[in-house]
């Protein structure tokens, strides 16, 4: 390996086996016979300590670098198109293989097919905090006081939130969002469209939350708290 670390790895739709890495990124076949296997770099300028890695939806492969820098390779040419998004934020690959990007200005998406980034007018100006998407394809979105949803035909639904401000989102498998606030955790039914407050986990100052879910179990991981370690909850 021509890297110490190996931070990500996506399969490509040729079958290559991508390998982000902190010095870049490396390519190399897919395959499990040792000795039939070979790695190269591939070396973007400007492109260092990869964050994460995405199938494309048109085949190729799309790359994120710690500095929210997207790059989207063409895996049978090799070419390279590099986008330079503005805005610190936060990130997601639908279903489909499309790249959403959240941030401090708003929030941007790759149409479904293209590598193209189009801007979202009805998040314009306002800080997108979380997103997260569904089974049935539907991206959801935490945007001040408020959850977006925008489904597959592109149309914008809004959710109030009162006064919580959502910290991090998740679909479930029956596709139940789930948001953490300030005040703890808020559920959205899918066959009844209702929000209900679901649990407490923490008062006082606003912690850091992230949540993931897998075979039915949904972990809540909370951290800088002063008064408290970082905590990893299960439901």
């Amino acid at each position: 390996m021509p890297a110490e670390r190996v931070c990500c790895l996506s399969e490509d739709s040729t079958g290559l086996l991508w390998m982000g890495t902190d010095e870049g990124l490396l390519s190399g076949l897919a395959v499990m016979d040792v000795s039939g296997r070979t790695i190269r770099a591939f070396e973007i300028q400007g492109i260092y300590n990869v964050a994460a890695l995405s199938p494309a939806a048109d085949g190729g492969l799309w790359v994120l670098n710690i500095e929210d820098r997207f790059v989207h390779i063409d895996v049978t040419t090799d070419n390279v198109t590099c986008y330079e998004l503005t805005g610190e934020g936060v990130w997601l690959t639908d279903h489909a293989g499309n790249v959403w990007h959240g941030s401090t200005l708003g929030l941007d998406s790759t149409p479904h097919l293209t590598s193209e980034f189009a801007y979202w007018e009805v998040a314009s100006g306002r800080q997108v905090t979380c997103l997260a998407t569904t089974s049935e394809g539907s991206v959801w979105l935490g945007c001040g006081h408020e959850l977006l949803e925008v489904d597959m035909a592109g149309v914008v639904r809004h959710h109030a939130l009162l006064s919580c401000l959502p910290h991090a989102l998740a679909a479930d498998g029956g596709d139940r969002i789930w948001c953490t606030t300030a005040q703890g955790i808020v559920r959205r039914e899918a066959s009844t469209g209702q929000f209900c407050a679901y649990r407490s986990l923490w008062g006082g100052p606003e912690p850091h939350a992230t949540l993931f879910h897998k075979t039915n179990v949904l972990y809540i991981s909370l951290c800088g708290r002063e008064t408290a370690p970082p905590t990893l909850n299960q439901i």
